[in-house]
C-alpha cells in the first residue's frame, strides 16, 4: 500500500514538475533538471533508509566502483553519458604523463611513469650533455669506475 502511495505521489510531482518547466528556455531546463535530479536521489536516499533497504545502493555503488574502468567503454552505447566516456578517453590519452628527476653532480636521471621509460643525461663527465639511451655498450662500460 505505501508503494502505491508513493508511486502516485511520484506521478502528481512530476506532472507539477513538468508544467513548471515548460516555459524555461533550453539553459534554464538544464539548470531545473539537475536540481530536481539531486532532490530526487536525495529523496530515494531517505526512502531507502527509512525502509532500511540503504544496503542494496551501498552494494550497487560498491560494485560500479570496483568495475568502473571497465565499465567506461559501455558508456558509448548511452547517448546521454556520452560526455563521460569521451572525457574519460580524452584524460587516458592525454600526452600530460608524470615525469620524476632525479639530478647528482654526475647524473641526471629522468622516470616516464605512463611508459616506465628511464634515461639519465650525463652532466660531469667526457660525454657531457649525452643521454645514456645515446652511449654504446663500451660507452656506459668506459664510465664505470675502475679499481
Amino acid at each position: 500500500m505505501l508503494g502505491l502511495v508513493v508511486l502516485i505521489a511520484v506521478i502528481i510531482i512530476g506532472y507539477i514538475a513538468v508544467g513548471y518547466i515548460r516555459p524555461f528556455k533550453r539553459e534554464q531546463i538544464k539548470k531545473v533538471g539537475a536540481k530536481a535530479g539531486v532532490l530526487a536521489f536525495i529523496a530515494i536516499l531517505l526512502l531507502l533508509t527509512i525502509t532500511g533497504k540503504l544496503y542494496i545502493l551501498a552494494a550497487l555503488g560498491t560494485g560500479l566502483v570496483l568495475f568502473a574502468k571497465r565499465l567506461f567503454p559501455f558508456l558509448r552505447y548511452f547517448p546521454f553519458l556520452k560526455g563521460l566516456y569521451q572525457k574519460a578517453k580524452a584524460k587516458q590519452s592525454s600526452g600530460s604523463s608524470q615525469q620524476s628527476t632525479i639530478e647528482t653532480s654526475l647524473l641526471k636521471m629522468t622516470l616516464d611513469h605512463e611508459s616506465g621509460d628511464v634515461d639519465g643525461e650525463l652532466l660531469a663527465t667526457d660525454n657531457k650533455g649525452k643521454y645514456l639511451s645515446e652511449l654504446s655498450l663500451s660507452e656506459l662500460v668506459s664510465l664505470w669506475p675502475s679499481r
